[in-house]
């Protein structure tokens, strides 16, 4: 083996001399510095340890000759009252020599010669810092590769046992040492510093595939950002700021500019431009820019009114005077397709298909496949059967003549529209409360997503629950499930997800019960006024069920992937192809349905401002 130049593992042990052993390799690179110092001992320390090493083993010896005499007289394993156990001759002899005892002598109080007692007690010195030296390096490995436990973390044995010699080196040979239950635990629980944020250990150059200058001159100036974020400002972690400002600079740079900015940054670090305020403070302005930049795009992707009509969207309050609804009309189901009577309550057949049929964008139509069951059209009536025919009423007057239509509240240029989303209060106030409460006009949002879950009853498809979150910072401010006006035929809980109205919703491990239609109403006025661009998929069946009028309304069935109100995809297509979700995979979960409708907005933004 060879020496290194740079004296790389000059520090390290020798591991030969770890385990006990004495190393034999002519040019070992490891440090020696145990067996020098045993090697440098004096010779009377010398002598007194091999010595005591001899007495040792002769003590063994007569121990080992009285047990074996003992099991054959008194034919048991008792040990002698005066020997030592595994090994621990050691130790006693150690605090023997600490309190200036001859350890090769049975007699207890037998005391050693004046110069050997010396040269003995520096040799235990030695000895007890050496084993100090050893517990405070094997320390630091145990505490942060082990994880934290709220236990009092316990020193090596070694440990201990030197604690016992320096005890017993002060005190005199008369004192006994204090047990370590009886001494106060003045040791702290040192934490795991995985648990919080670290700086970097040395300043490294990251490197680039184009630099603007040699190694030495980004390092030259690393060390200068370094020093003057030190010198000028206080930070938590200064080594990893410094190397991102540098690898930032260079990044951008090219070698004539790159010494000009990198003056420029020491000048504004000098400035105070990178202190923890002053980038906290920057973070929170340009999070609201871009809160603004994109409340600017989602006012470019509200569908014209001409569209919506084209949907079955009511711009108008249809009259409440008009055709009415008549529950001994005929009509047809909206699963089968057979004729029935409303009012009719016999028990009947109504076979059907869960799931419709896709469109092949390959044949530019729908598959001949029913994706519920794979079975081919024609060949089966259904795969699900009940005994209750459902029907839905797609007629705005015949809605309007059982629940009116109504508007949202007008918008107040006055009301407090800011870009960090509603107050905390009114959310929870509308997420809790079960009282008629005024509207709450410093809670209403820029734009919303909403998304409503029916259920089939005898008024035709009514509402059971509204989801509404919030469109700047993507939390739900409104979940919650509401009886119908007529009495219910199927919850349609395969695409609702509701499976009992009376056990209401839980959120957050906190039981919510189910409201009216009516207070539903009034809670999502809290959050909606004229003003608000509400977000959703096929955003017409939400309105329709909610009774609501309003022309500010981005339709991602609509919108994507093209402006083209003949053919619509399904929001479980547009979040696979835009955002890589899969959703919708068990029952259906309106406040997942409402955040991906908005993520797919957000996204198609990002887009948009990237190009």
């Amino acid at each position: 083996m060879f020496k290194t130049l740079n004296g790389l593992f000059s520090n390290i042990e020798c591991p030969s001399i770890k385990q006990g052993q004495k190393c034999e390799l002519i040019n070992c690179f490891f440090s020696h510095e145990r067996q020098r110092h045993h090697d440098t001992l004096s010779p009377e320390a010398e002598s007194a340890r091999k010595k005591q090493k001899t007495g040792n083993e002769t003590r063994s010896s007569n121990e080992a000759g009285v047990k074996s005499k003992n099991d054959n007289d008194n034919g048991n394993g008792n040990e002698n009252e005066n020997g030592n156990e595994n090994g621990n001759g050691k130790d006693e002899s150690r605090l023997l020599v600490a309190a200036g005892q001859d350890p090769r002598s049975n007699a207890p109080g037998e005391k050693l010669s004046t110069s050997k007692q010396e040269s003995m007690k520096a040799d235990s010195i030695r000895s007890v810092k050496l084993a100090e030296t050893t517990a405070k390096e094997a320390e630091p490995q145990r505490l942060y590769n082990k994880p934290p436990s709220t236990a009092p973390i316990t020193a090596p044995v070694t440990a201990k046992v030197t604690q016992h010699a320096r005890e017993a080196s002060t005190t005199g040979s008369g004192a006994a040492p204090q047990p370590p239950e009886a001494r106060p635990n003045t040791e702290k629980l040192v934490l795991n510093p995985a648990n919080r944020p670290k700086d970097a250990e040395n300043l490294i150059v990251r490197p680039l595939v184009t630099s603007p200058a040699t190694h030495p001159q980004r390092m030259s100036y690393l060390k200068t950002i370094y020093s003057t974020l030190i010198s000028t400002s206080k930070h938590a972690l200064p080594k990893k700021l410094a190397i991102h400002l540098e690898h930032k600079t260079a990044s951008t740079s090219t070698t004539v500019s790159y010494p000009m900015n990198i003056r420029t940054l020491v000048k504004n670090i000098r400035a105070g431009h990178y202190s923890e305020e002053s980038m906290a403070k920057r973070k929170r302005a340009i999070k609201k820019s871009t809160s603004e930049l994109y409340r600017n795009e989602l006012e470019k992707l509200i569908v014209p009114p001409e569209i919506l009509k084209t949907r079955s969207y009511e711009l108008t309050l249809p009259p409440t005077t008009g055709r009415q609804f008549d529950s001994a009309m005929r009509t047809t189901c909206d699963r089968c397709g057979s004729p029935f009577q409303i009012n009719n309550k016999e028990p009947t057949i109504c076979r059907f298909h869960q799931l419709r049929r896709l469109y092949d964008p390959v044949k530019k139509k729908r598959s001949d496949i029913f994706p519920c069951c794979s079975q081919p059209v024609g060949e089966s009536n259904g795969c699900c059967q009940t005994t209750r025919h459902v029907f839905k009423i797609d007629d705005a007057e015949v809605l309007a003549s059982i629940i009116p239509y109504t508007t949202a509240p007008p918008h107040h240029t006055s009301e407090n529209n800011s870009t960090e989303g509603p107050a905390t209060t009114a959310s929870a106030t509308a997420m809790t409360s079960n009282s008629t409460e005024t509207s709450n006009t410093k809670s209403r949002l820029f734009a919303a997503a909403i998304d409503c879950e029916m259920a089939y009853t005898t008024f035709g498809m009514e509402l059971i629950r509204l989801t509404v979150v919030d469109w700047d910072t993507g939390k739900t401010v409104l979940d919650r499930t509401t009886y119908p006006y007529g009495d219910v035929i199927d919850l349609n809980t395969r695409f609702s997800g509701v499976h009992s109205l009376e056990d209401g919703i839980t959120v957050n491990n906190v039981k919510y019960d189910t409201i009216t239609f009516k207070k539903a109403r009034e809670l999502l006025f809290d959050f909606v006024d004229s003003a608000t661009i509400l977000v959703g998929h096929g955003l017409e069946n939400d309105l329709r069920c909610l009774r609501l009028c309003h022309t500010r309304v981005v339709d991602t069935a609509l919108r994507y992937p093209d402006l083209k109100p003949t053919r619509t995809h399904s929001l479980r297509e547009l979040a696979f192809t835009y955002l890589g979700r899969t959703i919708q995979t068990g029952e259906h979960d309106s406040s997942e349905d409402a955040i991906a409708a908005m993520d797919i907005v957000k996204q198609n933004i990002k887009r948009g401002l990237a190009r």
